[in-house]
């Protein structure tokens, strides 16, 4: 059985960035990804994605890679006011929890999801190059800067090339 504390904010700041009924199944929802010691948590609705290192102690226990669904992380944090929620696990008999809330963790296939971050390789070479924005994927930016306990009165946007992705800082 495994155990480990997520800190609610960045579990809120990620469901912006989640697929909510996408047909994809393994979009809907939050990915909690064991990189060493660390834990990756990943959203992506295949626009946009979120990806937040978090280091917390665990037991060897999570072998496994997995999604907990949209509706189990949007049940386990509404009205939920902590800094933080448990999630347990029992590989032997499949199921998790989120808190109070029981799901099927599901680990299908997800995307290769690094691949969509700049790399060295397409930092811009030094030519200036016009960002398109859309407002509302910057509305959710701003959403999931709040529920870290940011002000917005500015986002940071940085361009990689022409064809290159933008990414906001927070």
């Amino acid at each position: 059985m495994f155990h480990v504390t997520l800190p609610t904010d960045i579990l809120k700041a990620a469901m912006e960035f989640s697929a909510k009924k996408d047909v994809r199944n393994h979009l809907n929802g939050i990915r909690i990804e064991r990189a060493g010691r660390v834990f990756n948590i990943v959203a992506t609705d295949g626009v946009m994605l979120f990806c937040a290192k978090y280091n917390e102690q665990f037991s060897d226990e999570m072998q496994e890679d997995f999604v907990i669904p949209f509706d189990a992380v949007k049940k386990a944090l509404t009205g939920n006011k902590a800094q933080s929620i448990t999630l347990q696990g029992d590989r032997y008999q499949g199921g998790c929890t989120l808190g109070d809330v029981s799901f099927v963790p599901d680990t299908t296939t997800y995307p290769q999801w690094r691949n969509a971050l700049p790399s060295d390789k397409c930092i811009d070479d030094g030519h200036q190059t016009a960002a398109y924005l859309n407002p509302e994927l910057l509305a959710k930016c701003t959403k999931a800067f709040k529920a870290l306990g940011g002000k917005p009165e500015f986002l940071q946007v940085e361009q990689f090339g022409e064809h290159g992705p933008s990414m906001v800082l927070f």
